[in-house]
């Protein structure tokens, strides 16, 4: 099993930019900044921001990382955060999806346009089949969470644990509240997924990332 240890951003962006081809991580719209061994996006009014970074995936990944709470999540009804997975190749501008891959979303929307997303908090999956081409395969009402994460202080740290099997496109996405506890999800793959890389996104809300 692979870990992908999303601290290799932090230690990839502070060492010279010289040692690394130029395609192996970037930023895309939001205001990115480390500060110490977190990666923070302080833009809570933008919609698109990513941070990419190379990384091989096949067969079954672990992903363990913490994002902090950091500004607007609840502020203005709608706020989210993701990581999209086996991503064949970043879109380096502005886009909706991100090349074939998978986003898996943590979303908040207190009066959605879809019925397909559930009011409040949730969790989502979405095929991205190109860069402005996604679909929503699955949504996860997690409304219960909302009344501790509305209370919880600015910064604080949801731990997240994401299992994905890219061989028959099994997916557990863990209760970042209960120690163990997992929501099965299923992927729509028709052969078993590969990725060159991952990629952090948000949107309308101020985030950190460590692991």
């Amino acid at each position: 099993m692979k870990k992908v240890a999303l601290i290799v951003l932090f230690v990839i962006l502070v060492l010279p930019a010289c040692l690394f081809a130029s395609d192996d991580y970037g930023f895309t719209y939001g205001d990115w900044e480390i500060k110490g061994d977190r990666l923070y996006q302080e833009d809570a009014d933008t919609g698109i921001a990513k941070a990419w970074l190379a990384y091989p995936q096949s067969g079954v990944v672990e992903y363990n990382f913490n994002v902090g709470l950091e500004d607007g999540l609840f502020e203005d009804g709608h706020a989210g955060f993701g990581i999209h997975i086996f991503v064949d190749k970043p879109a380096k501008g502005y886009s909706w999806g991100e090349g074939k891959s998978y986003l898996l979303w943590l979303n908040y929307d207190k009066k959605p346009s879809s019925k397909d997303i559930p009011a409040g908090l949730s969790v989502q999956v979405y095929k991205s089949n190109a860069n402005w081409d996604m679909d929503l395969i699955q949504s996860i009402d997690i409304s219960y969470l909302e009344k501790a994460l509305m209370t919880a202080p600015k910064g604080t740290k949801l731990p997240i644990k994401i299992v994905a099997d890219g061989r028959t496109g099994l997916l557990k996405i863990y209760d970042p509240l209960k120690v163990g506890a997992y929501y099965p999800l299923k992927l729509d793959i028709s052969k078993p997924l590969t990725g060159a890389y991952v990629t952090l996104r948000t949107n309308s809300g101020a985030f950190s990332f460590g692991y």
